[in-house]
């Protein structure tokens, strides 16, 4: 039998490489059709259409400012409640870390000293709602006339008054609400979430940038960077799963091509023995 490698060209793809038959599509579930768009409404029923759906974006937009001053006013109570806590713990040499969902533990000093109760959050979300309480409270001391002596007891009196049932939660939004900009609020929500993933290739450039790879070996490494990067070629199977069907066969012969051509450059790479950022 003849060897395979014998009809291989010179870039490394095999002449026996099958060529692309795309003439049949595979049947999925997906609709064949989108609705079709009535463009025969009377001007005046689209007039009316668009006035009503402006309405409700309005009231929406009335809604989610509210629900958005509404947040930050409740974030600043929890951190000002877990600033307290902080403050009341390290009075009596307590850590209070135990005191949060992720690092509860039973029997702990904090614990006993809170009385069994616990934070139904956890120890990040407590520091985050901190750093947004501190943001708000820098700005009522610039803007709001206070002294630190005045804004610690206003901020003591309010959260007592709550404890006790004075009033309801909501005066929280008239205490901390007139220094909830809406440029302090865009940043103050960002600061609640955290930031967008890295990708991949974020996550590499910065490895070799700091000389400090996420996994040291070469064997390590290329199992990560190999894991990483699974995501494209699974792209190209569910875009023939799902969607080449929707595409002529001159798209899809063109398309072919230049997986072709990508096989054959694959096929032609080499592999780097010394990768960057790896320790000597």
């Amino acid at each position: 039998m003849t060897n395979a490698k014998t009809h291989e060209t010179a870039s490394g793809l095999a002449t026996s490489y099958a060529e692309p038959t795309f003439s049949s599509p595979m049947p999925i579930g997906l609709p064949t059709a989108l609705p079709p768009v009535h463009t025969e409404a009377p001007l005046m029923h689209l007039v009316q259409l668009a006035n009503t759906a402006n309405t409700s974006r309005a009231a929406a937009e009335d809604e989610l400012e509210r629900a958005g001053r509404a947040h930050l006013a409740y974030s600043c109570l929890v951190g000002a409640c877990v600033q307290q806590v902080y403050q009341l713990a390290s009075a009596n040499g307590v850590s209070i870390k135990t005191l949060f969902k992720n690092y509860y533990k039973e029997g702990t000093k904090a614990v006993k000293l809170a009385g069994g109760c616990s934070f139904a959050f956890t120890y990040e979300h407590g520091n985050k709602c901190r750093k947004v309480f501190d943001g708000v409270r820098a700005r009522m001391l610039k803007d709001g006339g206070y002294t630190p002596e005045r804004l610690e007891r206003v901020i003591g009196e309010h959260v007592q008054a709550l404890i006790a049932g004075a009033y309801g939660d909501v005066d929280s939004l008239l205490l901390f609400g007139p220094y909830l900009t809406a440029d302090s609020m865009r940043q103050e929500l960002l600061n609640l979430f955290p930031p967008t993933p890295p990708t991949a290739g974020e996550k590499v450039s910065e490895e070799v940038a700091n000389g400090q790879p996420l996994f040291t070996g070469w064997e390590a490494q290329r199992a990560h960077h190999k894991t990483e990067f699974l995501g494209f070629l699974s792209c190209i199977d569910t875009y023939i799963d799902q969607a080449c069907m929707y595409t002529t066969d001159a798209d899809r012969e063109e398309q072919a091509q230049r997986l072709e051509q990508a096989a054959r450059r694959l096929r032609a790479a080499h592999t780097q023995p010394d990768l960057p950022g790896l320790p000597e």
